[in-house]
């Protein structure tokens, strides 16, 4: 699936990377960011920041963000075969303990409404597996785990700390 999405078709013809896209181009770009958005939920985690960062930028897009989608797409179909590796056999069934794993920015993202743009506001992200309860051993260093889930996101609430960022993204 990952080779086949086209990259955004736009010209920098005496274009800045801050002018205004295009009807055609915005939905090119949403088209290419929905398709970022599925692979990244389906088996590459690792771009889903990238995915919610220029879901909130559609609505006022700009050649710049043409661009950004266009990069992470090259970066993302130059690695197709990388994937999640469930190991059979990895740990007990019954003994396997769910493991949540967060973080959280504070106050380095925008919230885009209606064009308008809302600095400072936080970006969250989580990831939820499967393990053995070896994960808590400081002595263990390899240990296999299956993941089952993972989300990121910006939190709509305006947060005054690190530490608010950190425990409303848990």
């Amino acid at each position: 699936n990952i080779k086949k999405i086209p990259p955004i078709l736009f010209h920098m013809n005496r274009r800045s990377l801050e002018d205004k896209c295009t009807d055609s181009e915005i939905s090119q770009l949403r088209s290419v960011n929905g398709s970022l958005g599925w692979i990244a939920r389906h088996g590459r985690p690792e771009y889903l920041y990238h995915y919610s960062t220029l879901q909130s930028y559609v609505s006022i897009a700009q050649v710049k963000h043409l661009a950004e989608a266009n990069r992470v797409l090259a970066e993302l179909q130059a690695s197709p075969d990388t994937s999640i590796y469930f190991p059979a056999k990895a740990f007990s069934w019954r003994d396997a303990v769910v493991v949540t794993i967060t973080d959280a920015s504070w106050a380095n993202d925008s919230r885009i409404v209606e064009s308008g743009v809302y600095k400072r506001r936080s970006q969250y992200g989580r990831i939820t597996l499967l393990a053995p309860p070896t994960i808590w051993d400081p002595e263990v260093t390899d240990v296999k785990v299956h993941f089952i889930g993972w989300k990121s996101g910006l939190i709509r609430r305006v947060c005054r700390s690190t530490f608010r960022a950190e425990t409303i993204g848990a």
